[in-house]
């Protein structure tokens, strides 16, 4: 599926073996706001399918403020030359870049969230749940809150996490005591290779 340049507003569920292509990331905007489950997302991915150039942002507030979403049950999700942002919204939940389930291949792509001055619990780029599996090849990976930030998080039951030539930073400025975790894993299910790293602590 081609998808001309423009803003569109809604939820996108891919299908399996089918795939998304932007004109370009800069021409491209999926967009949606808040939801009222973590596991909701602006795009929902499928097995055997890549997502590519285009952005998908988050734009208005919820529960929960998650971005591309991949479903436990969903392989071979490939996904590249993607923009994946916070734009805008109060969340009481968390905000996530990308929610992990499923299995993703991500690939010469950013994700950014500058939540600092908004209402939030806190933010993750990539949030690897339980049963998770995230590779992350050339990717950009920038979280800013005012209360906890995770650059990617990997629950301790998640199946794997590689990362190879990329850059995580993750920043808060709490006052009260918040954290920027550049990465938290389990080093079991873990490889890392290339990768600048950074995280602050108030």
């Amino acid at each position: 599926v081609y998808v001309a340049p423009g803003v569109y507003t809604g939820v996108v569920t891919m299908k399996s073996y089918v795939d998304v292509r932007g004109a370009s990331q800069e021409s491209v905007i999926i967009s949606y706001q808040g939801f009222s489950y973590e596991t909701n997302g602006v795009v929902i991915g499928a097995s055997n399918a890549e997502l590519s150039s285009l952005t998908v942002q988050m734009n208005g507030s919820g529960d929960w403020g998650t971005c591309l979403a991949v479903p436990a049950g969903v392989e071979n999700l490939r996904v590249s030359d993607v923009l994946i942002k916070y734009a805008s919204g109060n969340f009481t939940g968390f905000f996530r870049g990308v929610y992990v389930a499923g299995k993703v291949d991500i690939r010469n792509s950013r994700i950014t969230g500058d939540l600092d001055e908004i209402t939030t619990s806190g933010a993750y780029g990539v949030y690897v749940a339980a049963g998770g599996t995230a590779y992350l090849d050339n990717v950009d990976v920038g979280v800013y809150t005012d209360e906890y930030s995770f650059g990617v998080f990997a629950d301790d039951q998640a199946y794997q996490l590689t990362i190879l030539d990329s850059t995580i930073v993750a920043f808060t400025d709490s006052p009260t005591g918040g954290a920027g975790v550049g990465i938290q894993f389990t080093w079991q299910t873990t490889v890392l290779s290339g990768c600048y790293i950074a995280g602050s602590q108030y």
